[in-house]
């Protein structure tokens, strides 16, 4: 009887043990997802205000529209254009 109370006893703290590794697994996971999440965050804006910095700086030393974002076309003008004859060298010079 006393072996038996015993053996359910160790059963117990066995699973007690494994609950609270499970929840030590759980909140060292929740701890890294948060730490990625804050500093993926802070590197990003940073990364943006050095861009932006860098941005000025080249608008400042080579003028307005030296630099252009990808589907920004607010400063695309007409160019003239003529054709080589070729149709496959139009092509891969735009």
């Amino acid at each position: 009887m006393l072996y038996a109370l015993c053996f359910k006893l160790y059963a117990l703290c066995f699973k007690l043990y494994a609950l609270c590794f499970k929840l030590y697994a759980l909140s060292f996971t929740l701890y890294t997802n948060i730490r990625f999440i804050i500093l993926s965050q802070y590197s990003m804006t940073t990364k943006k205000q050095e861009l932006q910095e860098a941005f000025k700086s080249i608008e400042k030393q080579f003028g307005k529209g030296a630099i252009m974002r990808m589907g920004d076309n607010a400063n695309v003008g007409l160019v003239s254009t003529f054709h080589s004859g070729s149709y496959v060298l139009d092509l891969i010079l735009g």
